[in-house]
């Protein structure tokens, strides 16, 4: 797949695509540039455009990869038996504790920065950029939630609805087990909890 993607795209095709131009402008939107901390897609796009393997981390992350480089969208999720209550996505009150994927030194996210979170801990910074080591999905995780948005009108329901679809049919594929998907819309986002 990634010499397929490095036939049909160039770094050119990366940086000019509406939807990581759509993802470039949300992270701007709350105050962090995108050059700097890009967007999970877009790296990942980079990454393999210039030459470089995709990370190969387990068998349920791989799928949701393989749908980014597929659809250009970021893809992020969690081991729900990690989660305390609801996941909540919401701009964080700045100074909150954040263990980065892979352990590392303790980060603390800054004021006004989305973040995903449940009641004790920020699980994403800058939306989803970089994840927590503390709700990661391992070989051992039972109960995942995964996540794709489309975060402006450049990002159509097809490309959404593609992604969750991929993202389902390698799942079922390669893990096995229930897997239900739900599509929210902006306008019905207010009353809808997981």
């Amino acid at each position: 797949m990634e010499n397929e993607f490095r036939a049909q795209y160039s770094p050119e095709d990366v940086n000019t695509h509406p939807t990581v131009l759509a993802w470039r402008e949300t992270y701007r939107s709350f105050g962090v540039n995108p050059k700097d901390h890009r967007p999970t897609a877009e790296a990942l796009l980079r990454r393999i455009v210039r030459g470089n393997s995709a990370p190969i981390i387990n068998v349920v992350v791989n799928c949701y990869l393989l749908a980014e480089l597929e659809w250009f969208l970021p893809v992020g999720g969690y081991d729900l038996s990690q989660i305390e209550d609801d996941i909540t996505l919401r701009f964080s009150e700045g100074e909150e504790q954040f263990l980065p994927l892979g352990g590392g030194e303790p980060e603390t996210t800054q004021k006004g920065e989305v973040v995903y979170a449940d009641r004790k801990k920020v699980l994403t910074r800058r939306w989803n950029y970089k994840d927590s080591d503390t709700a990661k999905i391992t070989e051992s995780s039972q109960d995942i939630a995964l996540f794709c948005e489309a975060t402006s009108l450049a990002i159509t329901d097809e490309a959404i609805l593609g992604s969750a679809n991929l993202i389902k049919d390698h799942l079922f594929r390669f893990c096995g087990g229930e897997i239900q998907s739900s599509m929210i819309r902006a306008q019905d986002a207010l009353s809808w909890t997981l």
